[in-house]
C-alpha cells in the first residue's frame, strides 16, 4: 500500500500539524485576553488544519479510497 502522491501528502500533513499547533497556542491567549480577533485566528488555523489533513488523505490515499469516499474527502479539503 503505497502513497499516491507522497510528497504532496507529506507537505499537507506538515501544514496540518503546524496549523494545529498555531491554533492550540493561540486559544489560551484569546481566552486570557478576551480577544475575539485572536480567537478567530485560532479557529482559522484550526480549519486550515482540518483542510490540510483532508488534503493529505486525498493526495496520499487516492487509489485506496472508493470514489464516494474520495469525493467526500476532497469536498472537506475544498471547504
Amino acid at each position: 500500500m503505497g502513497l499516491s502522491e507522497p510528497t504532496t501528502a507529506l507537505t499537507d500533513l506538515v501544514l496540518a500539524l503546524l496549523a494545529l499547533g498555531f491554533s492550540l497556542q493561540l486559544m489560551p491567549y484569546a481566552r486570557r485576553l478576551r480577544q475575539e480577533s485572536i480567537r478567530d485566528w485560532a479557529l482559522a488555523f484550526g480549519a486550515l488544519s482540518i483542510g490540510a489533513l483532508a488534503g493529505g488523505v486525498s493526495h496520499g490515499f487516492a487509489t485506496q479510497l472508493s470514489e464516494t469516499a474520495q469525493a467526500v474527502v476532497w469536498r472537506i479539503t475544498l471547504y
